[in-house]
């Protein structure tokens, strides 16, 4: 369906356009649920961190914006959640049964560093304060761990939790900094170690989420100023953007998950995730605010409308009339299923346009 609506989405995105129905539907008493039938919500997949930490960045983005009370609702369902999913040593559980009951024993580091960064999130968020206090006292609990990560990824999640969190809590920011360039000198070793002429990188492969990386040292750059942040953060952004722009179709055209890129190798077609057009368009956002400069800026719309039906099949994945988006992109079109995690990340992307077009975009 690419036609005037996709192509000129972006400019006419407004809050009414970010529909939290679906999720609502998708929540309840305990958190949001993690599947669902078709478009039924499916209480057999239980519950993750994964999904309800990325929700609480949702509910409280929303709320920020509109002062929303359903927002707060569930923001306070997602954040006790969180509180429920957090062991005393600081990790969290990710894996939670219908029946409320832990599934794991301990949950992934991916889980783990969008944990930090939506208690970040709330953190620096308009929510009430007691819900602030509680997102602090249990981001605070959590931090020590992330010099135990391991991998590229929650470290990147985790600098974009301590940039949020370093928002208003400036007078703690100088203690934070050595966490900082730890965590970013990590991912530029990884840079170093990977990278050549052709293949400006990470790693040996382009998997899932990549914006977050570039999106974390550009947060670390504004978090230190260390220009070196800053040159590999655009480096690898400007290679991601290339990777992912078909110029025979004028779309995105997202890293699919069925074959990922190797870097010995060609790129998967399908099938593309909502996640990655998510953090292609945060990415590029953050490099706009830094830069000012429009490409990132034209690069960031077009990802929120690869969401609209500007994309290699022209499929439109996410419905402003019910708030659900489609799991994937798949050479028929788009996946039957709408879950949590495809739609949040329709909602996060609209927030992030909407919230940068509310300071000036």
């Amino acid at each position: 369906m690419r036609g005037e609506f996709a192509v000129m989405v972006a400019n006419t995105v407004t809050m009414s356009t970010v529909n939290l129905s679906h999720l609502q539907a998708i929540s309840d008493d305990t958190g949001v649920l993690q599947f669902t039938f078709f478009g039924v919500p499916d209480p057999k997949s239980g519950y993750t961190t994964d999904d309800n930490s990325r929700a609480l960045i949702v509910a409280a983005l929303h709320y920020s914006l509109t002062g929303d009370e359903e927002s707060l609702w569930l923001a306070q369902r997602y954040l006790a959640f969180l509180r429920y999913a957090q062991r005393d040593d600081g990790w969290f559980h990710n894996l939670i049964g219908y029946d409320r009951r832990f599934l794991d024993e301990i949950g992934s580091e991916d889980c783990f560093g969008r944990s930090l960064w939506a208690l970040g999130t709330v953190i620096s968020s308009k929510l009430p304060e007691p819900m602030r206090k509680a997102a602090l006292a249990m981001w605070e609990r959590s931090l020590s761990k992330t010099t135990k990560l391991q991998h590229p990824r929650p470290k990147a999640y985790s600098l974009i939790g301590v940039h949020e969190a370093a928002k208003v809590l400036s007078n703690n920011c100088s203690a934070l900094l050595g966490l900082v360039h730890q965590l970013a000198d990590d991912l530029c070793n990884l840079y170093i170690e990977h990278s050549d002429r052709n293949w400006r990188w990470f790693g040996d492969e382009m998997t899932y989420a990549n914006g977050v990386l570039c999106d974390g040292l550009l947060r670390a750059h504004l978090l230190t100023n260390e220009k070196r942040y800053l040159a590999i953060g655009l480096e690898t952004l400007s290679f991601l953007n290339e990777v992912c722009w078909d110029d025979e179709r004028n779309c995105v055209s997202l890293v699919g998950n069925r074959g990922w890129y190797p870097k010995v190798g060609t790129k998967a077609e399908f099938a593309q995730q909502p996640i990655d057009a998510m953090w292609l368009c945060w990415a590029n956002l953050t490099a706009w605010q830094i830069t000012g400069k429009d490409e990132f800026w034209e690069m960031a719309q077009a990802s929120l409308e690869w969401f609209f039906g500007r994309n290699i099949v022209n499929a439109q994945l996410y419905d402003p009339e019910t708030g659900a988006c489609h799991d994937g992109l798949e050479p028929h079109g788009a996946n039957e299923h709408c879950g949590a995690e495809s739609t949040i990340c329709a909602l996060l992307t609209l927030l992030r346009w909407s919230q940068q077009k509310s300071v000036g975009g």
